[in-house]
C-alpha cells in the first residue's frame, strides 16, 4: 500500500512539473501579467474631428491624431499616461486659438498635483483630485500658439510604478478617458 501511494505521489508530482505552476491559478497568472508599456503605433484609425475628440476607451486613434507617445494599451476606461511626458501629435496644425477639454483622473502621488499640458512653449495647469475608480474630473484650458503647432504634451509630475506584486511595470501618471481640441468659450 505505501508503494502505491509513493507512487501516486510521484505521479502527482510529475503531472505538476509538466504543467508547470501547480498549485496557481492560470487566469490569476495571466491577469497579473504586465500589459505592453506603449500604445500601438496608430495604425487602427477612426473618424472623428478634434471637437469630437480622442477616445482613448476606443481602439486605435482619430483619423486627425498621427502619432502618441506616453500613452499605454486602451483599457476598459480610457489609457494611462506614461513616463515623464505624454505627447499627442496632430495630422494637421491645431486652431489658432482654441479650448482643450481634458476628462480623467491621476495615479497615486498624482492625485492633487498640477499636471502641465503644454502647445507651442505655452503651458497651463490641472490638477485632478481623483484617482481612478473615482469619478473622472473634466478640465478646459485655452491656448493662443504662437506659431502652427501640431502636438499637445501632457508633463506628469510624479511617474510612479504600481506596487510589485501586480506585475505592471508602467509609470503611471494620469489617467486619460478623453480629449478633445474645441472653439474658445
Amino acid at each position: 500500500m505505501s508503494h502505491r501511494k509513493t507512487l501516486a505521489g510521484a505521479l502527482l508530482g510529475a503531472a505538476c512539473i509538466v504543467l508547470a505552476g501547480c498549485g496557481e491559478d492560470p487566469q490569476k497568472k495571466a491577469a497579473s501579467a504586465p500589459p505592453p508599456a506603449a500604445a500601438p503605433s496608430g495604425s487602427e484609425k477612426y473618424a472623428a474631428t478634434m471637437e469630437e475628440g480622442i477616445k482613448f476607451a476606443t481602439p486605435g486613434l482619430p483619423d486627425f491624431v498621427s502619432e502618441v507617445s506616453g500613452i499605454s494599451i486602451k483599457e476598459p476606461w480610457g489609457r494611462w499616461t506614461t513616463g515623464p511626458v505624454a505627447t499627442i501629435r496632430f495630422a494637421k496644425p491645431l486652431p489658432s486659438e482654441f479650448d482643450l477639454e481634458v476628462r480623467g483622473a491621476a495615479y497615486g502621488p498624482n492625485v492633487g498635483q498640477p499636471v502641465d499640458i503644454v502647445v507651442d512653449g505655452v503651458t497651463q495647469k490641472v490638477t485632478f483630485k481623483s484617482a481612478l475608480g473615482q469619478p473622472m474630473e473634466t478640465h478646459r484650458v485655452r491656448f493662443k500658439p504662437k506659431g502652427a503647432a501640431d502636438r499637445v504634451e501632457i508633463r506628469i509630475p510624479k511617474p510612479t510604478a504600481p506596487p510589485k506584486e501586480s506585475g505592471d511595470v508602467r509609470q503611471l501618471g494620469v489617467a486619460l478617458a478623453s480629449l478633445k481640441i474645441l472653439p474658445p468659450k
